[in-house]
Parts: structure tokens; sequence; C-alpha cells
């Protein structure tokens, strides 16, 4: 009888506690049970922010996510704010609507283009240092069944072995916003990011579409942006939008 992937891990996480002066290298042993990758972060939920993470998706993903902002739109981290302990992704299946903000459809489309099909988060809590810790793992496009018990082994075993290397940096993923914009232009830009047409946004403001369009070139220009969708992303990376 062949050895369940619970099994597997639960045999290697016994070799690391009989042997603590082993590396155990997270990343090949992963991928050897249909893992392809995974991120380790440490939060402080009072404040709703990230205090430092690792994690083994591939550096183009991480560099996209940091460049667009979307922390702040991530359904893990707005779970972790929520009080949520165990959370499923499917990517590529958020449909685009009235009610879908675009930075959310970016992100859920942007993981299928990496090829992170399905998404599993689990948090664990620290008595003795008082945070929370976010693990989550991808699996691919087909992997969608995956076992859920054997998925909150691995990210059990990661939790208790894991360790930030002293070399390495907290990720800066928060940062002071760097252009100021008016409140009126604010709620303008994030009605245009939450996808609404420029008739529905002077329609929710109160205001004419000539104001809107006001509004939406000021900040344009405070920007130098190129183009509105350009606009948004530095907005949202900005945290100006999208909390």
């Amino acid at each position: 009888m062949m050895p369940s992937m619970t099994d597997k891990i639960f045999d290697w996480a016994l070799h690391n506690l009989v042997d603590p002066d082993r590396e155990p290298s997270f990343e090949q042993f992963s991928q050897s049970i249909g893992i392809k990758a995974f991120t380790v972060a440490d939060l402080d939920v009072a404040r709703s922010q990230l205090v430092r993470a690792d994690s083994t998706m591939s550096q183009d993903w991480l560099g996209d996510y940091v460049a667009c902002g979307f922390h702040n739109i991530d359904p893990f981290l707005r779970g972790v704010w929520r009080g949520q302990s165990l959370m499923t992704v499917d990517s590529g299946t958020l449909v685009r609507n009235d009610d879908t903000c675009s930075a959310s459809y970016a992100l859920n489309h942007g993981l299928s283009d990496a090829g992170y099909g399905h998404l599993r988060a689990s948090t664990f809590h620290s008595a003795a240092e008082g945070g929370t810790r976010l693990v989550s793992l991808c699996f691919a496009d087909d992997d969608h069944d995956v076992d859920p018990s054997a998925a909150l082994a691995f990210s059990s075993v990661i939790n208790t072995f894991y360790r930030f290397g002293e070399e390495k940096d907290p990720l800066t993923f928060w940062r002071t916003p760097q252009v100021r914009i008016t409140k009126r232009e604010r709620d303008a830009l994030s009605f245009l990011a939450d996808g609404n047409a420029v008739s529905t946004v002077a329609f929710k403001m109160g205001i004419s579409e000539t104001m809107v369009h006001r509004h939406l070139s000021s900040c344009q220009s405070k920007y130098g942006a190129a183009s509105r969708e350009q606009l948004i992303a530095m907005a949202i990376k900005d945290r100006v939008i999208g909390n």
C-alpha cells in the first residue's frame, strides 16, 4: 500500500525532530508531494500589517504582486484581518462584472497565468510572540482535489519548523503614499477602479460627468500616469485606493 501524502509529511517531519541539526529543504520536499510553491508570512493583525514574508513563488509573480499593490485586496490577508483560519482560492475563476474590483480580477487571473491554480491558506497563532503566521500553499490547475487534511498537515509542519533567515530583510509592502489627492479625487478613482463607468461614478458621487473627468484628470496629472489603467495601478500600489 502506497503511503498517503499525509503519511509522507509526518514521516518527513519526524526525521526533522529526530535530527534537529538537519537542514530541511522545504522547497524540495513540497515539490515532491505536489505543492508548486508556498508562502510564509508573519502578521500584525491588530494593525492589519504584514511584518515579514518569504515565498517560493516565482520572482516575476512576486514582483507583480508588490508593484500592483495586491496586498490591499489579497483574499487571504483580508481573511486573516476578519479572523478566518482556513481559506481556499481557485484562480482564474473570477468573472468580470459590476461587482468585481478590477484589481481583484487581475490578482485572481494573474495567479492562474503564473501556474498557481488552487491555493490553500492556514493561520497559526503564537502565544509567546503574540503574532499570527499565515502559511499559503499553491497547487497546479489540476490539483483542486488535494486532500485538505494533508494540506493542513504540511502547513502545520512549515509553521513548526520554518525559520526566517537572519540575512533576509522583511518585505516592505506597506508604504506612505507619495502623491496627495483630495477626498473627492480618491472617491472618483476608487469607484472607477471598482469597474464603474464614468456615468455611474457621477451618479454615486452626486456630481456631473464633467466633474468626474476633472477629478480623474487631476489624479492622472499628479501621478504622471499615461493612462487611467496605469493611474489605478499606481494608486493601488500607494494604498490610496483598494484598502
